[in-house]
C-alpha cells in the first residue's frame, strides 16, 4: 500500500480513475482506509502452499469480475502473483513491480505473463525478458525525502534516548529465528 499510495494521488489528481483491489493480510486493509483508498476485498491471505493456490483461484475469479465492470487499461501490482494470471486471461497488460529474488514461485508464475517487471538495479537474478531497471529501492517510492520526514518524537515514545544506538526489525510473518545480541 505504502509503495503506491504516492502515485495513486498523483494518478487521481491527474484525472485517472484508480481501481484498488486488495486482501486482508496484516494491516493492508487498515492502512487502506487510513488514506481514504476506496477498495475492493477480494480475500483473506492464505499460508501454506494448498492454502495459497486456493487463494490464487478464487481471488483470480473474483478480480476477473472486477475487470469485467471496470475495465481498466493496465493493472500494476507489488510481486503480481494474483494479478498476471486475470491480466493474461483478460488481454490487459500487467506490470509488475518487484525487489524479491527468492520469491521463486510467485516470480515463476507472475513474471511470464507480464508485460514489464520493473526492479531495482540491485536485483541480481536475470529476467529473461520485458526487465526494466532503475537506480534506486522500492522504500524510497514512500521514504524518499520528498514523501517522509521522521518525528522524532516517536524515538521518545519508544523510549530511545537521544544519540542512542538502537535497531528496527519488521518481520513479514512470525519469526522461524531467535536474534541474540550482545
Amino acid at each position: 500500500m505504502h509503495f503506491f499510495k504516492h502515485a495513486v494521488w498523483n494518478w487521481i489528481d491527474a484525472g485517472h480513475k484508480v481501481i484498488i483491489t486488495s486482501r486482508k493480510k496484516d494491516i493492508a486493509l487498515y492502512l487502506l482506509d487510513y488514506y481514504g483508498f476506496k477498495h475492493t476485498n477480494l480475500g483473506i491471505a492464505g499460508s501454506g502452499f494448498f492454502k495459497l493456490s486456493i487463494e490464487l483461484m478464487a481471488r483470480t475469479c473474483k478480480l476477473l469480475k472486477v475487470i469485467r465492470r471496470e475495465k481498466p487499461d493496465i493493472m500494476i501490482a507489488v510481486a503480481g502473483t494474483f494479478i498476471a494470471p486475470a491480466g493474461k486471461l483478460t488481454g490487459i497488460p500487467v506490470i509488475i513491480f518487484y525487489d524479491t529474488e527468492h520469491a521463486s514461485v510467485s516470480n515463476a508464475i507472475a513474471y511470464p505473463l507480464a508485460k514489464a517487471i520493473v526492479t531495482p538495479s540491485a536485483y541480481s537474478k536475470p529476467i529473461k525478458r520485458n526487465h526494466i531497471t532503475y537506480d534506486g529501492y522500492q522504500e524510497l517510492a514512500y521514504l524518499a525525502p520528498k514523501y517522509f520526514s521522521p518525528d522524532p518524537s516517536i524515538l521518545t515514545h519508544l523510549g530511545v534516548e537521544n544519540g542512542e544506538k538502537y535497531v528496527i526489525v519488521r518481520f513479514v510473518s512470525k519469526p522461524r529465528l531467535t536474534l541474540n545480541f550482545l
